[in-house]
């Protein structure tokens, strides 16, 4: 049997054993960035569908 693997979260168990504060602590496990980039005005129709040829060039960054 393997020993369970703890994923994410629980970061004021993190805060008890290792200190600091529980703003300071960042969970990678949730791929959410507080720290993001802003997003340009995206469209509401290209979140809610694949995109078609038409949406993909929308889509690209500009330099």
């Amino acid at each position: 049997m393997r020993a369970r693997i703890e994923h994410g979260g629980a970061r004021d168990q993190a805060v008890r054993r290792y200190g600091g504060i529980a703003r300071d602590w960042l969970d990678l496990s949730t791929g959410i960035n507080p720290g993001s980039f802003a997003l340009l005005q995206v469209d509401l129709e290209i979140w809610n569908r694949l995109p078609d040829s038409k949406l993909q060039k929308r889509c690209q960054l500009r330099d």
